[in-house]
């Protein structure tokens, strides 16, 4: 007699999450260099399957290109699937957002992620261009579950980042060439500091 075991697919759904151990790359607008890889490896089984997990979808990251030059029609794809991708996350899901670089011709993605900062569980922001600062200053008491924080700092030293002194949950934070002083974190709380200017 030949038994068959059936997963849950609850227990899908861990082992799915386990598998996803790399973020979703937003910059990246090449289909089938991703295909092999999760959560796409997934969502191409089946509706369910790409929709009924948000939690596949939380880990974004936004890199740069190595020729730093986009079309507008790259643009419109970039930011489509921001907010493709954003939708199966779920609006109830903390997310972790990365930020290699941001150029100018990007920041229209950049808003997308600043509009959901009410969702920002961890991020890690390597900051280069002055306009990036300033949709992060408007977003100043908005981060509301950020807990893991960490920056690197490209910036003119005069330039303040005060976006993070009022986040009530962050206790981890690691400044890397970060000119804006320790004073613009809530030091109080934070249980974790780490400096990586020496």
């Amino acid at each position: 007699m030949t038994t068959t075991a059936h997963l849950s697919y609850e227990l899908l759904c861990e082992i799915f999450q386990i598998l996803c151990d790399e973020p979703i790359s937003l910059h990246i607008s090449e289909d089938t260099s991703l295909f092999d890889k999760f959560p796409w490896a997934v969502g191409l089984v089946c509706q369910r399957w790409r929709l009924s997990n948000p939690r596949l979808w939380t880990f974004f990251i936004l890199d740069h290109l190595e020729d730093g030059t986009f079309s507008d029609r790259y643009i419109v794809e970039m930011n489509r699937r921001t907010v493709m991708h954003v939708e199966r996350s779920s609006q109830l899901v903390p997310l972790t957002i990365m930020i290699e670089a941001c150029q100018p011709r990007r920041q229209s993605t950049w808003r997308i992620l600043l509009s959901l900062m009410h969702r920002w569980k961890a991020a890690v922001l390597k900051l280069h261009a002055p306009s990036t600062v300033d949709g992060l200053r408007k977003c100043r008491g908005k981060m509301p579950i950020l807990e893991s924080l960490e920056v690197w700092d490209r910036l003119p030293s005069d330039l303040c980042i005060d976006a993070f002194e009022s986040t009530p949950r962050l206790v981890q934070a690691n400044l890397l060439r970060w000119d804006s002083g320790f004073g613009l974190l809530p030091l109080s709380q934070l249980k974790k500091i780490l400096d990586g200017v020496t």
